[in-house]
């Protein structure tokens, strides 16, 4: 539009510069005197012209350099909305990278990495769109941008921004080429951990097998062992049917049997009848000096020793046989020079753990002074456990366990070297029960 009206003022300067001559020279001729007069009107007449069609044209050279300076700047900032885009996108991508990095190691997670990784893909197709659409924008949105006085700031401000943004982008650019450089290795990763994944699953399986094989061997085990033990308990009920209560069976055939305690089962007993006859069960004995007497309160609940020489029964054996029914007591003893003596109490029996296992003996029959007697009532004691009436537990100082007061006038279960019955010395004693008759 500037060229067509440059071109009109230029017709009509030549249009002015032609009449302007012709009638020049026509006054000319008539007076060529006045010829020197008639040019300089001439160039009076056109200069001004000529200098404003010489501005026009530098004007309009300057606004054509102005327009393609404005085409440029509108062209990069174009280029820079569309590297915003692709930042946009990039960044994007470095959040995709992170969800990947937190992908675990198991085939949940695996195949979401395959499908962010075709999400990947897919974001590169649309970049390569976006790529092609850049090159086809059309001219004609650029002009739409006001040229105005500031025109060259903001180009420099938008010079400024094209650099650091285009800096951005070479740092995504690389970013970019980590995260290629990453997914491949996470790639050869995963197809590492899918080979193992299916090793582990066969191996799992092979396992497995086993196991139902073992737990199939295990059960039937089991019904054999039940079986067996319902055999074994019906053999027993056959067996222990038979077996009394009591040593009496045993008069012919004194030695250890098995009798059955009521409330507490099957138990192991020295049956006696040479001393005083049928029926005797020993509960504690003195024969060889080789058995320590010095035990704890646990120990003497169970007993100890063995039965082919020194023991002692049990606290709670002998109060469950006591507590059963009615017993009478028997001390056998034997001084050092073979004279024998006993004692009989008709009522023996011992109470329950809770209350110490204290000592009942009923009326005395024999031929020593009864010493025993100044025990009854009394709780067991132990050198831990202490139940006598001394300040001082008696058991500590005399060594063994006993029905202690303050502390004793008769010790069976004392040291060997100084058993004794008051003043009596003795090498051997015993401790004999057996059911009121």
């Amino acid at each position: 539009m500037k060229r067509i009206i440059i071109n009109l003022i230029v017709i009509l300067l030549a249009q002015q510069f032609s009449a302007a001559a012709a009638f020049g020279d026509e006054t000319c001729e008539l007076n060529r005197e006045m010829e020197h007069q008639c040019r300089s009107y001439t160039y009076s007449v056109v200069k001004p012209m000529l200098d404003y069609l010489r501005q026009v044209g530098e004007d309009l050279l300057k606004s054509e350099s102005k327009d393609r300076i404005i085409k440029e700047l509108r062209e990069k900032l174009v280029q820079q909305e569309m590297n915003d885009a692709l930042i946009k996108e990039l960044r994007s991508e470095i959040d995709f990278q992170k969800r990947i990095d937190s992908l675990s190691t198991n085939s949940k997670l695996i195949e979401n990495y395959a499908k962010c990784k075709d999400e990947l893909a897919s974001k590169s197709i649309k970049l390569g769109i976006l790529d092609a659409q850049l090159s086809k924008l059309n001219s004609k949105e650029i002009t739409k941008i006001n040229t105005s006085k500031n025109d060259k700031s903001e180009f420099e401000d938008l010079k400024v921004k094209m650099v650091d943004k285009s800096n951005k982008l070479e740092v995504c650019e690389v970013q970019l080429m980590k995260l290629n450089a990453s997914l491949i290795e996470k790639d050869k990763s995963i197809s590492i951990y899918m080979q193992r994944s299916t090793m582990c699953q066969n191996k799992n399986k092979k396992i497995e097998l086993q196991l139902k094989d073992r737990e199939t061997k295990l059960v039937d085990k089991e019904n054999y062992r039940q079986m067996c033990q319902a055999e074994i308990d019906k053999l027993n009920k056959t067996v222990y049917n038979n077996i009394p209560s009591s040593c009496f069976p045993y008069a012919e055939n004194p030695g250890v049997h098995k009798i059955e305690v009521s409330g507490f089962g099957f138990i192991n007993v020295v049956c006696n009848s040479q001393i005083a006859g049928p029926g005797w069960i020993v509960i504690q004995q003195r024969v060889g000096g080789s058995e320590s007497f010095d035990r704890d309160w646990a120990t003497y609940r169970k007993g100890f020793g063995s039965m082919d020489s020194d023991f002692f029964l049990g606290l709670e054996k002998i109060h469950r046989l006591t507590n059963s029914r009615r017993h009478e007591l028997y001390l056998h003893l034997v001084a050092r020079d073979d004279t024998k003596f006993y004692t009989r109490y008709d009522d023996f029996k011992i109470s329950d753990e809770d209350t110490g296992y204290a000592l009942s003996l009923g009326k005395f029959e024999g031929n020593v002074v009864d010493v025993f007697s100044y025990h009854e009532h009394m709780k067991f004691s132990t050198f831990d456990r202490d139940n006598d009436m001394a300040t001082f537990n008696c058991a500590s100082v005399l060594n063994s366990g006993w029905w202690y007061k303050s502390c004793v006038s008769c010790n069976l279960n004392d040291l060997w070297d100084r058993l004794r019955w008051t003043s009596l010395e003795l090498k051997e004693a015993k401790m004999l029960i057996r059911p009121k008759l």
